[in-house]
């Protein structure tokens, strides 16, 4: 907001990425009253991004839109909208590392299951838990890999009761998109864009 309103002032042209126009409240708070706010603050900074030139959503265009709640639907912006695509970087899958990663972890043959659970520290604690108590169980059918998402912690994997992996920090993250077969996420804009772009069925839980 500050830099497209000093973009304004300055009557310099500018152009505005973003990936939500309009403020959700939790799904358990909207009634009437917020669905009226989130629609009447969207109006408000759409108003203001309106005056670019243009408004950049890094998402895939209708009726496949990740994002749709927080981008349809704002009249300020109508007109001045341009899907874009994702901004998330293509990763370079190199196969000899995919081999050394599947050696590594002794990945034989059963579907994996990648649970990549970042965000807020408190926020994500208790479904690491849950994914470690169920994971035992798991072990049956599939192999169970998580990761923490902690920059502060080890990167070395730890093996898990029932054959699964953990990781507080996992350095091979696009390599284990790569070989899963589906994927765990907290449901953020670019972990999604990841897996689409790997093409693997997602589980999502969001904030």
């Amino acid at each position: 907001i500050r830099d497209s309103v000093a973009a304004m002032m300055l009557k310099i042209p500018f152009a505005t990425i973003l990936n939500q126009i309009r403020i959700l409240f939790p799904p358990e708070d909207r009634g009437r009253i917020e669905r009226f706010i989130e629609d009447l603050g969207g109006e408000a900074l759409g108003s203001i991004w309106g005056r670019g030139e243009a408004v950049l959503l890094p998402d895939l265009p209708p009726p496949y839109t990740i994002s749709e709640e927080n981008l349809w639907g704002v009249r300020a912006v109508e007109g001045k909208v341009r899907y874009i695509g994702f901004l998330t970087p293509e990763s370079s899958i190199d196969q000899g590392r995919v081999e050394e990663v599947k050696r590594m972890l002794g990945l034989n043959g059963k579907p994996i299951v990648f649970a990549q659970i970042s965000g807020p520290t408190p926020t994500k604690r208790r479904i690491i838990d849950l994914l470690l108590r169920v994971e035992p169980s798991l072990s049956r059918i599939c192999t169970l890999i998580v990761s923490e998402g902690e920059p502060s912690m080890p990167s070395e994997p730890i093996r898990l009761e029932g054959g699964g992996w953990r990781f507080g920090w996992c350095p091979v993250k696009d390599e284990l998109f790569y070989l899963a077969d589906a994927v765990v996420v907290r449901g953020g804009h670019t972990t999604i864009a990841q897996a689409i772009r790997f093409g693997k069925p997602i589980i999502s839980i969001p904030i």
